[in-house]
Parts: C-alpha cells; sequence; structure tokens
C-alpha cells in the first residue's frame, strides 16, 4: 500500500506541501494545491485512491472555472510524475 517512495508533509507547511518521489522533491505553493494534494494522499492511503476531478478541485478551493488538473497546476508539468486522470477521475499512481 503505502511505500517509502511516497510522502507528504502536512505537519509545519501551511502555505504549500512537498512530495517526495523517489530521488525528486515536488514543492506546491499556495493553500488550494495543499489541499488538493491532501485529498489525493488520504485517498492514496486509505486504499481508495480514485476521485473525481471537479469535485476534488471545489473542495480544495479552486473556481469553477478551474475544472482540470492541468489548469490547477497551470505553468508546471511536474505533477504528471506522480498524479494521473482520466474519464473524469484522478489519482495518485507510483
Amino acid at each position: 500500500m503505502v511505500t517509502a517512495q511516497v510522502m507528504i508533509s502536512r505537519a509545519l507547511h501551511r502555505m504549500g506541501c512537498l512530495a517526495w518521489l523517489r530521488d525528486e522533491t515536488f514543492e506546491f505553493r499556495g493553500d488550494k494545491h495543499r489541499k488538493l494534494l491532501e485529498q489525493l494522499f488520504d485517498a492514496y492511503w486509505a486504499g481508495k485512491p480514485v476521485l473525481r476531478v471537479t469535485v476534488t478541485l471545489a473542495e480544495a478551493g479552486f473556481s469553477d472555472k478551474t475544472n482540470s488538473l492541468s489548469k490547477a497546476f497551470s505553468g508546471r508539468d511536474d505533477w504528471q510524475k506522480f498524479i494521473r486522470q482520466s474519464e473524469g477521475n484522478c489519482w495518485i499512481e507510483v
């Protein structure tokens, strides 16, 4: 289930979060990204990794105009190294 290769820091990094995948560190700034990644990692660790994209974005605080992960992570593509999406669903994949 949970591997040592994937971790997320939520403790003291309130304005964003860090994700580690193998030998890479990904820093995501902002409360919305933190909330989005928390939902994805919580679902992953709970063994029910697949979430609806629009619901997850809304619960993270994104506006209705942000209706895709590409828009949520505008300007960067590194998130695609561990987040997958298909048919309106999204999940952590390592």
